[in-house]
Formats: structure tokens, sequence, C-alpha cells
């Protein structure tokens, strides 16, 4: 089963990461008190693989969220932990994520996808005649 491991937000850049045991998803924004406000924090998970959710909307609990972009790991963090930690997280470092239903998000919660962006924006058939 895919759930959420575990919920990490930063209030600026280079900042120490708060672990966090809920936080709440904002639509059009982000995580709460994360410096990604307008986009979407960290949060590790286990069991899917990431890019299955590109261009996916998926339930994270009751969030609704749309994978938007992969995130993988930078230099930065690296730097940070002062290993060579790229290449095992090449594939594994993260995704961007737009809220489309807000709420809270807990460590625990069940990830499950709902259905493509693509399936979403298909044309559906019209009625004919009277």
């Amino acid at each position: 089963m895919a759930q959420v491991e575990a919920i990490h937000i930063a209030r600026g850049a280079s900042t120490p990461m708060q672990s966090l045991d809920e936080v709440e998803a904002v639509v059009g924004g982000g995580l709460a008190g994360d410096r990604y406000l307008e986009g979407i924090g960290f949060y590790s998970e286990r069991g899917v693989r990431l890019s299955d959710l590109l261009e996916r909307r998926f339930h994270v609990g009751d969030v609704l969220l749309e994978g938007v972009k992969d995130c993988p790991p930078c230099d930065h963090l690296q730097e940070l932990v002062g290993k060579p930690v790229l290449q095992p997280l090449v594939n594994r470092g993260g995704l961007r994520a737009r809220v489309v239903v807000g709420g809270v998000l807990k460590v625990g919660d069940r990830i499950t996808a709902v259905e493509s962006v693509a399936a979403l924006n298909r044309p559906t058939a019209s009625p004919v005649g009277d």
C-alpha cells in the first residue's frame, strides 16, 4: 500500500526542515508554513513510483493533487548532507504537485491514483438531435 512516510516543510531557503505529523494543503498554494507555498512542499512516500503520478490526479488521504513536474534531486541536497546521494536518488527525487482539493495531509495517509489529466481533458460526446 502506498502511503505518506514523512512530511517536512522549510520556512526559508537553506533553513532546517521541520518534521510534521500533519499539514494543511492549500488550494492554489501548497503546504501551509512552507517556503514553497506557491507550489507544494515535500513529503516522502513508500509504495508508489512518483513518475507514475506525473500528469495524473491522485489522492493523499482526502486531499486531491495533480502531478505536474518531476523534481529530481539537486546538487544543493548533496552539499547539505555532505555525502554522494544524487546517484541513488535518480528517478526517486520528488514530484511537484498542484493542490486541486485542499485539506489536511497526514503521515500514514494512503496515496491512490485517480485519473490521467489527459482523460480529464478528453471531449465528451454531445447528445444528437431532439
